[in-house]
């Protein structure tokens, strides 16, 4: 049965590269996050839940894999899509 949802796409493969990356298993992270960022800039509008585990998920998998530059740049975006209030404590120290 094929998905016919961009945003609850988008969240799933989120999710899944985060999994991933808890599972050192970075080529599949990778993948999962290239797909999910083909399709969030291929929408013009987003919720903004759905871009804030987009870029989380960015952030997670290039603090880990990738350059310092593209860390900062997914963290500042998962921030200003991301409520305060949504995240426990120890994840606003964290960020």
């Amino acid at each position: 049965m094929a998905m016919r949802s961009t945003p609850a796409k988008i969240l799933l493969l989120s999710e899944i590269a985060r999994l991933k990356l808890t599972l050192n298993m970075h080529e599949e992270s990778k993948t999962a996050i290239t797909t999910a960022r083909e399709l969030v800039e291929g929408q013009l509008e987003l919720p903004g839940h759905i871009h804030s585990a987009f870029y989380r998920s960015a952030a997670e998998f290039h603090k880990i894999v990738g350059s310092a530059a593209e860390f900062y740049r997914n963290a500042l975006q998962f921030l200003s899509y991301t409520k305060p209030e949504s995240l426990s404590k120890e994840e606003q120290l964290q960020w």
